[in-house]
């Protein structure tokens, strides 16, 4: 099936936009068109009122002189009156990309023309360096990375590095909006799904037939008696914890009398320092490759575990060439935790784990002209199409094409979206499958 659609807005002809497009079997997911949620009852009503809001489709989708008068007392029910609008300078700015802040402190004064340096080895290494302001302000902008990744943030004084705090500016989420169910809605969601569920239990088992998509089968109760202790809790060592070829753990280092971590080192596994740092290839603090330097910034009851690694070891082989020279696989007390999103372990130094950009997912559609496809399964799937990035041209087309699955019936076209001019947009279309 190729679909071709073209975008218009109103005298000002073709427009440009971005949509979304969403195939369905009716027969086998029907659609309660008064009670669906779509982008214009929720930008045009449900996202600005309180109360939960029944059928509310019903008000766009053939508007007439009553579904307006219904819609007064809608209003009007919901306590709704006006609103002001401000041609004023927004609050917030359109986004550039993300950013890093914060403010290094020396006794807790702010610290004016403090290094500070961002780095990570998520996906590649990465690294930046600024200076604070008069005020002790620092911020990296414009920054773009994906989900999951973990930076390092390491700020640094002339003197006194043990008194330096680096504290950042943590974005808290926004709070998740209840809304209110009504008594009939379980009823109405499982008529609405029945048919859902029963085809797909007949999917899963044409999917089981040609053994694909296996599902786990059950199994008794096991239960354990004893677990292993692990020599170093929370090791995020590639070989997985105590796999080095030496390991000091925190009890290890207690009985070690001294002050700083260099000189409970000293010679200890053939361990040997210049100016307090270790000569080793590499340093590796809970996860994250970070600059020798950094360890002279370590504190002894700090440490959870130090895993060794020789310059010959084959151990090193899972850190590629920047462990060739063997190294040190730090890992510091998590008890040391200061919020949901970093951790610091060093004067000066934090762990950063922030929300990135999701890694978004590509809907799995069939290809049958694809020889490798197998042509005797039947195709029972509901969701025949989903693409949520089609970008129409400058004349306001653009086009998209796609597999049926087996099912005969009635198939929903759903088109949504917006254009550059924030006009909404929204149409449905049905053609029948024999």
């Amino acid at each position: 099936v190729k679909l071709e659609l073209k975008a218009t807005s109103g005298a000002s002809g073709p427009s440009a936009g971005s949509f979304s497009v969403a195939v369905t079997d009716e027969d086998k997911v029907p659609i309660d068109s008064l009670n669906e949620q779509t982008i214009e009852s929720y930008l045009l009503l449900t996202s600005e009122l309180k109360g939960r809001i029944e059928q509310p489709n019903y008000y766009f989708l053939h508007p007439s002189d009553q579904t307006r008068s219904n819609l007064d007392n809608l209003l009007l029910t919901q306590g709704y009156r006006h609103f002001i609008w401000k041609q004023d300078t927004a609050t917030y700015p359109a986004e550039q990309g993300m950013q890093i802040s914060g403010t290094v402190k020396k006794n807790g004064r702010p610290v004016a023309g403090a290094k500070v340096k961002l780095f990570s080895n998520t996906g590649g290494m990465f690294m930046l360096d600024t200076l604070t302001d008069q005020e002790g302000r620092f911020a990296f902008k414009g920054l773009l990375f994906a989900d999951s990744t973990k930076f390092v943030v390491q700020s640094r004084v002339k003197k006194g590095q043990d008194d330096v705090t680096l504290e950042l500016d943590t974005v808290q989420p926004p709070a998740l909006r209840i809304m209110p169910q009504a008594p009939d809605t379980n009823e109405t969601i499982s008529a609405a799904l029945s048919a859902y569920t029963d085809n797909q239990q007949k999917y899963y088992e044409e999917l089981k037939k040609y053994g694909i998509n296996q599902h786990p089968v059950m199994l008794r109760e096991v239960k354990v008696e004893a677990k292993k202790e692990l020599p170093i809790p929370h090791s995020q060592n590639l070989n997985g914890s105590g796999n080095a070829d030496y390991v000091i753990t925190a009890k290890d280092i207690d009985k070690m009398i001294c002050g700083r971590l260099a000189d409970c080192l000293q010679g200890v596994y053939n361990l040997h320092f210049a100016n307090g740092l270790p000569l080793v290839g590499a340093l590796v603090i809970d996860g994250t490759f970070v600059d020798i330097e950094t360890f002279a910034d370590l504190r002894p009851e700090d440490i959870e575990g130090i895993e060794i690694l020789t310059d010959h070891s084959h151990y090193n082989a899972i850190y590629g060439s920047r462990m060739a020279g063997g190294g040190l696989i730090i890992t510091t007390k998590r008890g040391r935790r200061t919020d949901n999103l970093y951790y610091r372990y060093a004067p000066g130094v934090v762990t950063y784990q922030p929300k990135g950009f999701y890694k978004a997912r590509e809907f799995y559609s069939p290809q049958y002209d694809n020889p490798h496809t197998n042509q005797k399964m039947a195709d029972l799937r509901s969701t025949i199409y989903w693409n949520p990035d089609i970008i129409t041209d400058k004349d306001g087309k653009a086009s998209f094409s796609y597999f049926n699955a087996d099912g005969k019936g009635t198939y929903r076209v759903v088109v949504e979206g917006i254009d550059a001019d924030g006009n909404i947009s929204r149409q449905v279309y049905h053609y029948t499958v024999e």
